[in-house]
């Protein structure tokens, strides 16, 4: 029998717009199904407010989906009220975002006993200074965060965590690709365009020999992207295409010599932030498509570089000179030592971030539960 419980997995945030936090749930859920296919996943209809009292928190509206690769089918709505009596049916519940809203507290009290709760932060914390103080731990809740980072930041609020990560799965990892020693230079930027992903960094100290193309869909931030689109406007080398779909995404990247992750705590407007990245998902996409990483020092990012062998690849937080001497290095490299620093880094990858083996890792760090006769209880709205 497999070790994987059945599970509802509830994203306290939409999962209409793929973020890599959302992308993290949508992922994680595709394995849990085929791990065990009486779980079911669920999302809030819309953004919570953190603090809501309890009777609009038992109105919010959330949604049961089925998934079509990574494409979110809606099935079912429930106010929590509902949904909340759903969960008898279900050995555990994982609730991504659990820093999001106040409503996390409400899955946890839901449970009986011999249930368990697997919480995990994907980085929208607002309720986090609230959670610190009408949190209780008990022995059926896990704190089971993306990355040791994560789950350090965990033990600094006081409560006990583990860190378990993944990214990718293995019909995703590609075999690095045979090139000739000719130079690398031609780069790309993924993500959405936001202040923290840091674009500017990475257009500043790209060397004039390298071409950026920067792939990601708008955030919001017209002053940004605007500023972006200027910086751009003055290189002959530098193209923002802005949203493409995941095909065409992952093609750019798999014929790219570097990524470029250049995501900062310090925004080009100089506010700061108290941490820009849990994870690192577009990492592992780089390395599982055959294409090197090149990362800024962000303590999310470096533990990556370091699993992955390629330390030599990071630099400095907002440091575009580093960086260039970063792609610089990377550009004078022979091309059997760049095949043999990926070829590598891939074997960690499949060791330490696979999805096929992520949640049997999940329940490893969870003790044994008795087995019981679960009775599924569906509600009407």
């Amino acid at each position: 029998m497999s070790p994987v419980r059945s599970t509802l997995l509830v994203s306290q945030v939409p999962l209409d717009v793929t973020g890599g936090g959302e992308l993290f749930s949508i992922r994680s859920f595709e394995q849990l199904a085929k791990e065990n296919p009486d779980s079911e996943l669920w999302y809030a209809e819309s953004m919570q407010c953190p603090t809501a009292d309890h009777a609009q928190r038992m109105q919010h509206v959330f949604v049961r989906a089925t998934l079509d690769e990574e494409k979110v089918i809606p099935q079912e709505k429930l106010p929590l009220r509902s949904l909340l009596n759903r969960l008898a049916g279900f050995d555990a519940v994982a609730v991504h975002q659990y820093l999001s809203a106040g409503t996390t507290i409400d899955f946890i009290g839901a449970l009986a006993p011999d249930q368990q709760a697997i919480l995990t932060s994907l980085g929208h914390e607002p309720f986090s200074p609230f959670f610190a103080r009408v949190y209780e731990p008990a022995g059926n809740v896990h704190l089971m965060e993306i990355s040791e980072y994560a789950a350090e930041r965990a033990r600094e609020r006081g409560h006990a965590a583990t860190g378990v990560a993944a990214g990718i799965f293995e019909r995703n990892i590609r075999e690095p690709r045979r090139t000739d020693d000719r130079k690398p230079c031609k780069a790309v930027g993924l993500g959405r365009l936001l202040p923290h992903k840091g674009f500017e960094v990475s257009i500043a100290g790209l060397p004039e020999s390298w071409d950026l193309t920067i792939v990601g869909p708008p955030s919001g931030d017209s002053a940004y992207e605007a500023m972006l689109g200027e910086l751009a406007d003055q290189k002959q080398n530098v193209t923002v295409l802005g949203f493409l779909p995941q095909l065409e995404r992952d093609r750019m990247l798999a014929e790219a010599d570097a990524l470029i992750a250049s995501s900062t705590q310090t925004l080009y407007d100089g506010q700061h932030l108290e941490q820009a990245e849990l994870f690192g998902l577009v990492l592992l996409e780089a390395v599982g498509a055959g294409t090197i990483p090149v990362a800024s020092d962000l303590p999310s990012f470096r533990e990556i570089m370091r699993t992955l062998g390629l330390d030599d690849f990071v630099y400095r937080e907002r440091d575009a000179q580093h960086l260039n001497g970063r792609l610089s290095a990377l550009q004078s490299m022979p091309a059997i030592q760049r095949e043999r620093a990926l070829g590598s880094a891939q074997e960690q990858l499949r060791q330490q971030y696979l999805w096929e083996t992520y949640w049997q890792r999940i329940y490893s760090h969870l003790p044994a539960m008795p087995s019981r006769t679960r009775v599924r209880v569906s509600l009407v709205a």
